[in-house]
């Protein structure tokens, strides 16, 4: 982690931010499943992934013990995924990334072009390109089967060659659907650089993401709650900003106390409530202990919006996207969060992974006709000063509740 975690002052806001997102790019085959259809390709294949969960695996067989064949095709990949949401979200995005010469590649790069996202370095190659079996149970919640295909060529060559342009960004997005030793070898070129953009880190799929997270030139990690289980060795290591799933859905932040926060502000709505709550947690590594400096970590539990999903494919690529383009324009970082969070929520009462991106207009036309429900406000740093001056023990629970009108 390091000092461009720091919330950009307002004199230093960019217009348009420059975001670059290096990662996959796919077509998505969407299957609508029953929960006995699902129970039976459990069954069949123990490599099958579990609920929001996503497995790379290059396997033929998978079509023949199919129930029915893809409801649709769409386009995909948490880079491209990505991509749109951060453009959808204010920032001048490029994505880098490597298709096949095939007509989905060419349809995949159109159809990206069209959506204001700079395709200009996406590389062709003779593989196919890169495809994602998402299945989707009746509650809308997804398990996904990516097959990589072109997303193999990205190598260490393809880094080098776009570094400069990489290094000039504002914000890197970066996730774990291409080969992670390049990836690796820009973490560590970033790292030893004088300059290098905010990077935000998607550990997804979970398998391998362990490399990427041992490099402290990430400055945000957005997990889901399958990934932070499997991750949470790792994790527990990274000293930067996490934001996660947690159960019941809510969104855990976890924020070093070295972060500027300014005046923030976060609006979970929940219409089925009559309240909502926010918590904030030290670190519960100086329990028993009086201190006088400020916590090493606050810990905020946000409740989303309350939305009927129809489809969570791609809810948490927004919100990743969502964040690098909002992190640099907004005066604090949660004012950042609140709107990704929203951005998330929105888009899965869409079918596939990219039709449902909301752009930043209607994100804040949301929080418009939700803003007389409820608003809370929070001063953490004066909260945190108040609490070291006081010499309350760093790690007692403060819950925050605010009455619905």
């Amino acid at each position: 982690m390091r000092n461009s975690l720091i919330i950009m002052s307002q004199q230093s806001l960019p217009s348009m931010p420059s975001v670059i997102s290096l990662g996959s790019i796919n077509v998505d085959r969407i299957h609508h499943v029953s929960a006995d259809a699902l129970k039976n390709l459990t069954s069949t294949h123990r490599w099958f992934p579990d609920r929001g969960e996503t497995v790379i695996h290059d396997v033929e067989s998978l079509s023949s013990s199919l129930p029915t064949p893809p409801d649709m095709t769409q386009y995909g990949g948490k880079g491209a995924n990505q991509a749109i949401a951060a453009t959808n979200a204010g920032a001048q995005t490029t994505l880098l990334g490597a298709v096949g010469s095939d007509k989905e590649g060419t349809d995949v790069c159109e159809h990206l072009n069209e959506s204001d996202v700079n395709v200009d370095n996406v590389q062709s190659t003779a593989m196919p390109t890169g495809t994602a079996d998402i299945f989707i149970d009746p509650e809308g919640d997804n398990r996904i089967i990516v097959r990589p295909g072109a997303n193999k060529a990205i190598d260490i060559d393809y880094i080098d060659t776009h570094f400069e342009r990489i290094v000039a960004s504002d914000c890197l997005l970066i996730q774990n659907e291409i080969p992670p030793d390049p990836v690796t070898h820009l973490l560590n070129r970033l790292f030893m650089s004088d300059n290098s953009p905010i990077v935000f880190c998607d550990p997804a799929p979970a398998s391998g993401a362990d490399q990427l997270l041992r490099s402290d030139a990430i400055d945000y990690v957005t997990p889901n709650e399958t990934e932070y289980a499997a991750l949470k060795s790792a994790l527990s290591e990274y000293d930067g900003v996490l934001i996660r799933k947690a159960g019941d859905d809510d969104v855990i932040v976890e924020i070093p106390d070295c972060l500027t926060l300014s005046v923030p502000r976060i609006t979970p709505v929940d219409v089925d409530s009559d309240r909502a709550r926010i918590i904030m947690d030290a670190d519960a590594e100086h329990e028993g202990q009086s201190t006088t400096k400020p916590p090493e970590s606050t810990q905020l539990s946000i409740t989303p919006p309350a939305v009927e999903p129809v489809d969570t494919t791609g809810a948490g690529d927004v919100l990743s996207g969502y964040l690098a383009a909002r992190v640099p324009l907004e005066e604090s970082l949660l004012e950042a969060v609140e709107k990704a969070i929203i951005a998330g929520s929105i888009s899965t009462q869409h079918a596939g992974a990219q039709k449902g991106i909301p752009t930043i207009s209607t994100v804040r036309k949301f929080q418009s006709n939700n803003r007389d429900w409820l608003r809370i406000l929070i001063t953490c740093i004066l909260l945190w000063w108040e609490y070291a001056g006081c010499g309350i023990i760093a790690d007692r629970w403060i819950s925050i509740w605010w009455d619905l009108p």
